[in-house]
């Protein structure tokens, strides 16, 4: 969409464009965006200097002990990555579906998530930090690692990698809800003349889909992290406890949250689809009832005006076979393995 910067949709990004990241930015090949930059430091500072730092003064490093723990500095690098994409994808299928010529308000599609939804996950994420340190107990973290323990549970998990996970959510969170709320409530138009049938919202079909995975990959990763010292012993160690009810609860929860924004999202597109299609049939039929005598008796009604009715009749089918849900069959198919996939991971974990 023209006009729009996605750095202006990226708090981390603006509150580092004010520091000079712009200009380290320019200096990095690729350009990398201040979200990523920050991301590849907080892990460098994680997986290289800490972990140095404990071989040094006698303790083991963590990817030692638990080889999996290095997906969680990947992921972060990973969810900076992904919200500058997601952010791109949005911005290409607004231009894929046109929607300088579909609405006559863009200015709701232009920040895609409400401000006090990212300072809401900022909120959360302080007072979860806070219940981390408090939970597991500073004692028990220096007796795992010592400082460097210390230092990776109460600065680079909340300071380095949580902004990172906050940003993710804030644009999962637009595309999730706020996108289809937004499109139902305009006056954004329907394209019943796409080829695929689809009101031309294939592209923001797409996105969802593609959206939802990234969280799967997400939760999976999860549960690698957590269960994975408990399931592979022998290859994986951790110095916590085993995750109990409350983490098996919590986690379930969130893989029934995400599958609910899932569903809500394509039922938002849906009911606005059902909805636009059923009043311009009902345009077409008060337009096809005058030119048509006897209209409500088959054996007697009569065109009179043969031009016009067969115009208004081949309208009617485009707009007939216009589907309520901008997915194809082979979406669906990918849509449901996602669904399956974390819960499935979860229970064999458990097992």
């Amino acid at each position: 969409m023209e006009g729009v910067d996605t750095s202006s949709r990226i708090l981390l990004d603006k509150v580092l464009y004010r520091v000079g990241a712009g200009r380290l930015q320019e200096q990095l090949p690729g350009s990398p965006r201040p979200i990523t930059i920050w991301a590849f430091s907080f892990v460098l500072f994680d997986v290289v200097i800490l972990q140095m730092y404990k071989e040094l003064v006698g303790y083991t490093a963590t990817f030692l002990i638990n080889p999996a723990w290095l997906l969680s500095p990947t992921l972060v690098v990973l969810a900076a990555l992904g919200t500058s994409y997601l952010y791109g994808r949005y911005d290409r299928a607004l231009e894929l579906i046109d929607i300088e010529n579909r609405t006559s308000n863009l200015e709701p599609f232009k920040n895609l998530t409400p401000s006090w939804v990212r300072f809401g996950l900022y909120s959360i994420g302080v007072i979860y930090a806070l219940f981390n340190l408090y939970n597991l107990g500073i004692n028990r973290i220096l007796e795992a690692g010592g400082i460097a323990e210390l230092l990776g549970v109460a600065v680079v998990l909340p300071f380095g990698y949580a902004p990172v996970f906050i940003e993710f959510l804030t644009v999962y969170i637009g595309i999730m809800i706020y996108l289809p709320r937004q499109i139902k409530k305009s006056d954004f138009a329907v394209h019943f003349l796409d080829p695929e049938g689809l009101g031309g919202l294939k592209p923001i079909g797409e996105l969802i889909k593609l959206t939802y995975y990234l969280i799967v990959i997400g939760l999976v990763n999860y549960l690698i992290l957590t269960y994975g010292p408990f399931a592979f012993g022998e290859i994986m160690q951790t110095p916590y406890q085993k995750p109990g009810l409350v983490v098996n609860a919590a986690f379930t929860a969130i893989w029934i949250l995400t599958v609910g924004l899932l569903g809500h999202a394509l039922y938002q597109l849906h009911s606005f689809l059902k909805r636009e299609k059923q009043e311009e049939l009902a345009q077409l039929e008060t337009r096809i009832q005058d030119v048509v005598e006897s209209p409500y008796n088959a054996a007697e009604w009569e065109v009179t005006d043969e031009e016009e009715f067969q115009d208004i009749r081949d309208r009617m089918n485009y707009v007939s076979a216009t589907r309520e849900y901008p997915t194809t069959f082979a979406m669906w198919s990918q849509i449901l393995i996602g669904l399956i996939i974390p819960k499935a991971v979860q229970m064999l974990m458990t097992l």
